[in-house]
């Protein structure tokens, strides 16, 4: 694997929220969404800075005097990532003493940092030379998905290529089926991601995986199913269900006076209104929990799992006190509207 320096360092431009906002006419002629090039990116950043062996994990806490090992042993570690709102960064750092790395037999120890220790660089020509180790690129050489795919064969080997194309199969649908969707409906999720992979098989002049078919099954059964679960959850659609809507019958409606009954019009557009925005606000804290799900089954550190632990649980207080609010709205819009058509129908007699 080619070995490169990447030296991170706070910097400030615009060239990275170009970078991180961009939308590539050649991608769109493609059919690939913008989120690809960004795919991509962490893919192949991974890939150049990825070790399959000759290593072991320490904890956060471990000191070159006492090092603790982690229980569980990755089976690789990717030494940067990249991220398109934090940057590239990097995770783990080799263990030294007396000015030389730790190995325990014989392999080198990497102690995993802990959030607060860790810097990321959003400076675009320090990626560029990162990802292909030349001057001769232009920042926005990196906005678009073909090109990416094109500079990496002219600057990678066949192998990196095939790393960073696994690791963007790994990407776009799990190790283990969990991943971030693009989009809620399934079969055009399947679409966009499927289309991606294939691009990036095309342009990368590699074979996909044989094992395909069932990483999009795995993937589908998990996330999506997630999703449903999430939904049922959250209660999103069962409020309307379940509420008595006795006072908008037909029945109900004949007996009130037209006042009443452009009232009662009035207030179910109103209660439709107010239900579409909660639904809404709903499935916007579905899509966040389902990411953070996803965030928290990939989390490498026990802190990383507590942070993301705590916002779930936030969310889904959020969520369930936007639905108690909408039905006491809808009770006291319902009380309302009885008692004003109990008053015309006095006024009737």
């Amino acid at each position: 694997m080619k070995k490169i320096t990447f030296r991170i360092k706070n910097s400030k431009g615009t060239d990275w929220a170009k970078l991180a906002h961009s939308s590539s006419w050649e991608d769109a002629k493609a059919g690939m969404k913008g989120v690809a090039s960004k795919y991509y990116l962490r893919a192949l950043v991974g890939a150049l800075h990825q070790l399959d062996s000759g290593f072991v994990v320490a904890t956060p806490s471990s000191t070159p005097d006492k090092i603790r090992l982690k229980g569980k042993q990755p089976s690789k570690i990717r030494l940067l990532n990249f991220g398109v709102d934090s940057g590239v960064g990097a995770g783990y750092e080799v263990m030294m003493k007396d000015n030389k790395p730790i190995k325990i037999d014989n392999k080198t120890v990497y102690r995993e940092k802990k959030p607060a220790e860790k810097s990321y660089d959003k400076n675009v020509i320090n990626l560029m030379k990162m990802l292909f180790d030349t001057d001769k690129l232009k920042p926005t050489d990196l906005h678009s998905f073909i090109s990416l795919l094109n500079l990496t064969n002219k600057y990678t080997d066949k192998k990196i290529k095939q790393v960073a194309l696994d690791r963007f199969l790994n990407i776009l649908f799990g190790e283990d089926g969990q991943a971030q969707f693009i989009e809620p409906d399934a079969k055009e999720d399947v679409e966009i991601k499927s289309g991606m992979y294939m691009k990036a098989v095309e342009l990368l002049h590699l074979k996909p995986s044989k094992d395909l078919e069932n990483i999009i099954k795995r993937y589908v059964a998990k996330v999506h199913s997630i999703k449903e679960r999430f939904l049922r959850h959250l209660g999103v659609n069962k409020i309307l269900e379940n509420e008595d809507n006795a006072s908008y019958s037909n029945d109900s409606v004949e007996k009130t006076t037209k006042k009443a009954k452009k009232q009662v019009k009035d207030d179910k557009k109103q209660k439709d209104l107010e239900l579409e925005k909660h639904e809404k606000e709903q499935k916007d804290i579905v899509r966040k929990l389902i990411e953070l799900s996803i965030e928290l089954d990939a989390a490498d550190s026990d802190e990383e799992r507590a942070q993301i632990q705590a916002e779930m649980d936030n969310l889904d207080k959020d969520s369930t006190n936007k639905k108690k609010a909408v039905k006491k709205y809808i009770k006291d819009k319902k009380d309302a509207t009885d008692s004003e058509n109990g008053k015309n129908q006095g006024e009737d007699k």
